[in-house]
């Protein structure tokens, strides 16, 4: 992998991290994961720790894709050491959240909900206009809760997440958003409800050939 032929080192990172974004979608998960270290030793060589941490993000989003989820425990760590660092609210709300998810997904409840919580008030004081985690923050954390039985939380999370989705056309989140729904309608015993979610989240899938929607 050849470095990208710019004179800014910033400039470089950038690159260097759409390239591995690229690489993740596409499902090269090994280049992309080559890419994401780079940008971070590239980011760590120019004290860029706002940047540095946001590289640790998606690293850590990759090792819990292909099931490294220690891994992904301690990159979210760091994404968060850094962001309080340079006393960035916007990214150590999204390390957090995802944090929170890595917990969750270890199986650690007790210690998802509290950073779960965590990176909701950091959501709301970086906008005091939201009630809740969104996007795909918004999506881990309804996953949670619907495990942990709060079924009309999840509920009340998820439609606000989709009304701000949908307000800026983020197809993948509005896809997950519909998956969501579907699996609590039927936790709801709402079949109507929940076939009618899925549908849509498959379709909506297919045409953006999007991998991975599962319908519990």
């Amino acid at each position: 992998q050849k470095d990208p032929l710019v004179l800014k080192q910033s400039d470089k990172s950038y690159l260097i991290n759409t390239a591995g974004a690229s690489m993740h979608c596409l499902g090269r998960l090994k280049e992309a994961e080559g890419l994401y270290k780079k940008k971070i030793h590239l980011d760590i060589s120019q004290e860029d720790w706002e940047n540095a941490s946001v590289g640790y993000q998606n690293f850590a989003l990759l090792q819990i894709l292909i099931g490294n989820l220690l891994e992904a425990k301690k990159s979210f760590k760091k994404a968060i050491q850094l962001s309080k660092k340079v006393k960035s609210v916007k990214q150590e709300r999204y390390s957090t959240a995802y944090f929170a998810y890595a917990l969750f997904q270890l199986g650690d409840m007790v210690k998802a909900s509290i950073e779960f919580e965590r990176a909701g008030e950091l959501e709301r004081k970086y906008d005091p206009s939201v009630r809740y985690l969104y996007s795909s923050r918004g999506v881990c954390y309804a996953d949670f809760l619907l495990v942990q039985g709060m079924i009309e939380k999840a509920l009340d999370v998820t439609q606000e997440n989709i009304k701000i989705c949908k307000k800026y056309n983020w197809v993948d989140d509005i896809i997950f958003c519909h998956r969501s729904l579907a699996s609590i309608y039927y936790c709801q015993k709402k079949l109507r409800e929940a076939e009618e979610n899925a549908v849509v989240a498959i379709e909506q899938a297919r045409k953006t050939g999007r991998q991975g929607i599962e319908v519990e």
